[in-house]
């Protein structure tokens, strides 16, 4: 959990699913998070529908940004925000690992997927797989298992050993993104994952500040119009906005996931907090020279 809670401080305010093994851990990971000031909902196959479909509708419009989840949750949504995935105990097969991390970074934006590993939890899915009572189904559930633990134990590119077992090749030697790759020292890959991803996004070159007041005000819109802010603008084309600096109707048509519509029913809001930014930044900027000036005299 102090490892889990370092990384969501490192992702303040960003859309994060938690992966679980069971129903009572959803609840009680969800619980301490929010004891800690999270902003965290469970989400299992044993909640009511109303309170599952309330649940995952408050994560879809960023009004609650850390989901807890079994398996149940995912199925059929793209919601393209998701920048941290975190397995709290390992998937039982990689088919289900595979799918579920593919629910992170859909927006095109990089992502992070964090795996918790531990020998001891595989008694947790064997004490399942042991109530199969069709054999081959049930010896067909221990392979796979075994797959997903030589995954974890496998200490060469994660990529490649994952594209291997779908059938696919990797033929490079290093993709550059995985703890392997990275050749991070065990003790280290959460944290130096963790600092490699800040890094990366420091190199989107965008201000943050101005990011932050833009996304304030996506939510704002989509609040009032009972849309998940996603659909009003993606953050590749906030993260632009708050790099390029539109400053009129021309130069906002110009950036990513904007068209006419668009333009006509958000452009004269966006552009008014990207230029009174520029304004304040602009006399800020002088302030600072002026005092400089006064000192030096």
């Amino acid at each position: 959990m102090e490892r889990i809670i370092k990384m969501l401080k490192e992702y303040k305010e960003e859309s994060v699913i938690i992966y679980c093994f069971s129903r009572k851990d959803s609840e009680n990971i969800a619980e301490r998070l929010r004891y800690k000031g999270f902003n965290a909902l469970p989400y299992h196959a044993g909640l009511d529908n109303e309170t599952k479909k309330h649940n995952q509708d408050l994560f879809i419009k960023d009004k609650v940004n850390i989901i807890v989840a079994t398996i149940a949750f995912g199925m059929g949504i793209n919601k393209p925000n998701v920048r941290l995935i975190v397995h709290h105990t390992f998937p039982k097969t990689l088919e289900g690992y595979y799918q579920e991390i593919g629910r992170a970074g859909r927006g095109g934006l990089s992502s992070d997927c964090i795996l918790f590993y531990s020998r001891g939890d595989k008694r947790k899915h064997e004490f399942f797989i042991d109530k199969i009572e069709d054999e081959i189904t049930k010896n067909n559930a221990r392979a796979k298992l075994r797959h997903v633990m030589n995954y974890c134990e496998d200490n060469s590119c994660r990529r490649k050993q994952i594209l291997k077992y779908f059938g696919e090749d990797f033929f490079e030697d290093n993709c550059r993104a995985c703890d392997s790759c990275l050749k991070l020292s065990k003790p280290e890959r959460i944290e130096q994952k963790t600092l490699i991803l800040k890094e990366s996004k420091k190199q989107g070159k965008y201000n943050p500040e101005l990011f932050e007041k833009l996304r304030i005000l996506r939510k704002q819109i989509a609040a009032r119009r009972n849309v998940p802010p996603f659909i009003i603008f993606g953050d590749v084309s906030l993260r632009e906005m708050a790099c390029c600096l539109p400053s009129n109707d021309e130069e906002f048509l110009n950036i990513k996931g904007v068209g006419q519509k668009k333009l006509e029913d958000f452009g004269e809001l966006f552009l008014k907090v990207i230029n009174d930014y520029v304004v304040v930044k602009r006399e800020d900027n002088n302030n600072d020279l002026s005092n400089s000036n006064q000192e030096d005299n």
